[in-house]
């Protein structure tokens, strides 16, 4: 999938806004959002804007993957992958600032259990999956051969800086079957944080509740989506 000249400018606009806590820049490319004002907080100095427009030359932008309208994106800046979720809207480009706001902000416990989650679901580590899901029916779809040695700490450094978000009431996220559902009263009244991750090109929702004490990650959603890829017919 190739990057177009507008949404090329687009993350150039967003990546400036960011870094350098441009109020009205992050407005006019960001979706809408009660807490913006997060992202600008601190403001850059004229030469610390200077010294971002010069490595601004260098930005790259690859398109992993496009689901229900949403880009996500990697975009490479200063040595490093950011990852992004664009949306294109009837007025231009805009990207989502959600995981932007919650990076901004201390981290919920929740957010470290969805990465040991992800960890152990990468390492085919069958105990730690028990130990943190919220029910062991069907873990075994989850477990595979462990990765090459050589790929554990590539593997371990994703999961564990994968951007997270917290979705609100009545918001989307994939069901890893092809198709999009929302955070529903359900949710809620099951005591569930609902949580957007991305990683790999691809968004994952984490639904994390407290078990016996002990925050836990429901592994449905990815039961469902592992079963489905051996052939299974979901009802």
């Amino acid at each position: 999938m190739e990057t177009t000249p507008q949404l090329f400018a687009a993350v150039r606009e967003a990546v400036l806004g960011l870094l350098t806590g441009d109020p009205q820049a992050i407005r006019r490319i960001a979706l809408p959002h009660p807490e913006l004002g997060r992202l600008s907080r601190r403001q850059a100095t004229p030469p610390e804007r200077e010294a971002v427009l010069a490595d601004l030359d260098a930005l790259q932008v690859v398109i992993q993957s496009e689901f229900a309208g949403r880009h996500v994106l990697h975009v490479f800046f200063r040595g490093m992958v950011h990852p992004m979720v664009a949306v294109q809207t009837p007025s231009g480009w805009r990207f989502d600032p959600r995981f932007a706001i919650a990076a901004s902000a201390p981290e919920p416990e929740a957010f470290a259990v969805a990465r040991r989650f992800l960890a152990a679901m990468l390492l085919g580590d069958g105990e730690a999956l028990r130990t943190l899901a919220v029910d062991p029916t069907g873990l075994e779809l989850l477990v595979s051969e462990p990765p090459p040695s050589g790929e554990v700490d590539q593997l371990l450094h994703v999961a564990s800086t994968m951007p997270l978000t917290e979705l609100r009431l009545g918001e989307a996220m994939p069901d890893l079957l092809g198709g999009v559902t929302t955070v529903s009263q359900r949710h809620l009244d099951h005591g569930y944080q609902v949580l957007l991750g991305l990683f790999g090109g691809a968004e994952l929702p984490f639904l994390v509740k407290t078990v016996d004490g002990t925050l836990r990650v429901s592994p449905a959603p990815f039961i469902r989506a592992a079963a489905k890829a051996r052939g299974a017919v979901l009802s």
